[in-house]
């Protein structure tokens, strides 16, 4: 048996690739509540992927540009996805859309796991209500991983970020990424659009003002919601496969969202897992151990992407200008969009 502790979208996926392969498996974990409504940038392998198990999204916009820019710079790196032959970088789809259509084949368990213990035959997991047994679990937890803390696997950290996400009504021709001396912001344009603001320090008195500001004549904004504020610690667990027990998404790597690449990494894993002839340690083992590396360089690329002080700038004001070193940042941004890294 299969456990798969969260039944958030890694381990709703999850669900559904074991449902395809006739894995016995069941979900421990409450019925999410209040979905946020946002925007999710999913690429082309994951939407692939995903069609394969099953799961059809309604697509809210294509995007095939992306414009990276710098703040007291005129410099400026533009991707295309018709460079490589693609019609599109990325689609967006709701994340209420994805929860909809991943809606577990079976009844999940409506618990919450609030211990566990390795034993001689797997694991003994404790609800409020009772006591399961199970030969192996999948955490999909998310960052205060309950399978991580059960299998007493460390992890490293880097700084709290603060994220603040923003719907907004936007106006532009590309995905945007723009690089402040504070701040760290995206843009996906659409009616519907959202704007994402990272920094190391809290985020306050971010109005319409302040962001048209910010993002200059790279976009108009004609108007925004509410923003939501929340906290991302960094993390890479040590290992994500211990004691039969694999950690997935959040509860191995937390990253900064600015890259949008937390899920399409969460769902290349899965992908990966779909190709073991079986559900055994010793097909398992070797595929964690990928696992575990492309994590591992996701973690490092984000801390670069991330570095915001003046050796960075500096760096990309360079990037940015050389006609020699343009297309080779071009090919690697591609490649960390579309997870050619893993």
């Amino acid at each position: 048996m299969i456990t798969i502790i969260g039944q958030g979208v890694p381990g709703l996926i999850f669900s559904h690739l074991c449902f395809k392969r006739q894995w016995e498996h069941q979900i421990i974990a409450p019925t999410p509540q209040n979905i946020p409504h946002k925007q999710i940038l999913l690429n082309q392998q994951s939407i692939d992927f995903l069609s394969r198990l099953g799961i059809t999204l309604p697509i809210q916009q294509t995007y095939s540009s992306l414009k990276i820019t710098q703040s007291q710079s005129f410099g400026h790196i533009h991707i295309h996805a018709h460079d490589y032959h693609q019609e599109a970088l990325c689609y967006s789809i709701s994340m209420l859309d994805l929860i909809n259509s991943l809606k577990p084949k079976s009844p999940p368990i409506e618990a919450t796991v609030i211990s566990g213990k390795h034993i001689p035959t797997g694991f003994e997991l404790k609800t409020k209500q009772q006591t399961h047994t199970t030969e192996y679990i999948i955490g999909c937890d998310g960052e205060h991983s309950i399978t991580q803390s059960i299998c007493d696997i460390p992890s490293k950290k880097r700084p709290i970020y603060h994220v603040c996400v923003i719907p907004a009504h936007i106006e532009a021709a590309s995905l945007i990424q723009r690089y402040h001396k504070t701040y760290i912001l995206a843009a996906l344009p659409g009616t519907q659009g959202t704007i994402i603001v990272s920094s190391k320090k809290p985020i306050q008195n971010i109005n319409l003002k302040t962001l048209r500001t910010l993002f200059g004549h790279n976009c108009e904004i004609n108007s925004i919601q509410e923003p939501r504020h929340f906290r991302v610690t960094p993390k890479l667990t040590q290992s994500c496969f211990k004691y039969n027990a694999l950690l997935l998404g959040n509860a191995a790597l937390t990253i900064e969202p600015i890259s949008a690449q937390g899920l399409n990494h969460t769902i290349a894993q899965i992908q990966k897992l779909s190709t073991i002839p079986d559900w055994s340690p010793a097909h398992i083992k070797p595929i964690s151990l990928s696992i575990q590396k492309a994590n591992e360089r996701l973690y490092q690329q984000m801390a670069l992407l991330t570095h915001t002080q003046s050796l960075s700038r500096f760096a990309r004001n360079i990037l940015f200008k050389s006609q020699y070193l343009n297309p080779l940042v071009h090919d690697q941004i591609w490649a960390f969009g579309n997870r050619h890294d893993t």
